[in-house]
């Protein structure tokens, strides 16, 4: 559960997510750009595509997970951007689950992500600029000094 979190930091597991989510939107892009694209006539969806929606769950829980430590826990802003992270994951599961086309369940994918990829930007940014400076002011650090 806490593989990582001492050699990540919130800007690049943010970086991973933004990375898994215009991966899946390429994905999607990229399919319906081929030639052999029939997702109005299946309703089983790719392997690929299950894969990229899973990569993307996972960049989420591990931003999640760093999110659920202090001092983040307890500050309100992150708060928000932990609600609409794991909001994001329950409609990405919702709708690959749901009875549909494979370009029906693309569309509302790209719907959902591109959303909610603009509501985690926007409260990233915030957090980043504007809570941050609070919570460093708040939590003293302290050097200490390594003797090889």
């Amino acid at each position: 559960m806490n593989y990582g979190l001492e050699t990540e930091n919130l800007r690049t597991l943010s970086h991973k997510l933004n990375a898994s989510a215009k991966n899946l939107q390429n994905f999607i892009l990229g399919r319906r750009r081929g030639g052999h694209y029939d997702g109005r006539a299946s309703r089983r969806l790719p392997n690929d595509f299950l894969t990229s929606v899973v990569d993307l769950i996972g960049a989420a829980k591990n931003l999640l997970a760093w999110l659920d430590r202090s001092p983040f826990a307890s500050v309100t802003e992150y708060s928000l951007l932990k609600n609409n992270i794991v909001q994001l994951c329950l409609e990405l599961t919702t709708i690959v689950q749901q009875d549909c086309t494979v370009y029906e369940t693309e569309n509302k994918i790209l719907h959902v992500v591109s959303v909610r990829q603009k509501m985690v930007s926007k409260y990233f940014l915030y957090v980043i600029f504007s809570v941050s400076l609070t919570v460093m002011c708040m939590y003293p650090t302290r050097v200490n000094k390594v003797y090889s």
